[in-house]
């Protein structure tokens, strides 16, 4: 494993593809951990962009005081092969705030997938796992999503709880 350790990837203003699944030695699990522990401060994201098109894979992303991934703005994302809240075995609570935060105008965006190595492993953040704050057309698929402090997928809007279940609309497809 690569340890970056102390700081933050950095702001993201232009299209990029953060791809650790090419570093030597990835075999089907993160590889490249991100570690915010040593950084002071609140709100401080580990990956944070507000521009599309952009894609963060194969990463363990853990110990920030924000997001471990946050887009505001800019569609067309995709955060795949992820260890969002875990130690590098993904088996250890070491908690962001928040696993994933879509805000904004980040439309049509992916969080996982269907194919093999897709799926994010979120867990043990100490609010959501996924947060959905205003973009539409999201697609959240094949995550192992679990022992979030909130709730696991969060879609704000809810009139009386706004840590409450959102009920589906009549657009969304229930199994």
């Amino acid at each position: 494993h690569i340890a970056v350790s102390g700081s933050a990837l950095p702001y993201l203003d232009h299209t990029v593809t953060l791809d650790a699944t090419t570093q030597a030695g990835y075999d089907g699990t993160p590889s490249i951990d991100v570690d915010g522990a040593l950084l002071g401060g609140v709100g401080i994201d580990g990956c944070i962009s507000d521009t599309g098109g952009m894609v963060v894979q194969g990463f363990v992303i853990r110990h920030f005081s924000g997001a471990a991934v946050r887009f505001d703005d800019g569609g067309g994302n995709v955060i795949q092969g992820n260890y969002l809240g875990t130690d590098v075995a993904g088996t250890l609570a070491q908690p962001n705030q928040v696993g994933v935060w879509l805000a904004g105008g980040a439309d049509n965006s992916i969080v996982g997938g269907s194919g093999a190595g897709e799926g994010n492993l979120i867990a043990f953040n100490t609010e959501d796992g996924v947060r959905v704050n205003g973009p539409a057309g999201i697609l959240i698929l094949g995550n192992s999503i679990y022992a979030n402090g909130h709730i696991g997928i969060d879609l704000p809007g809810g009139t009386v709880d706004p840590f409450a279940v959102t009920v589906n609309d009549t657009n969304d497809v229930a199994p």
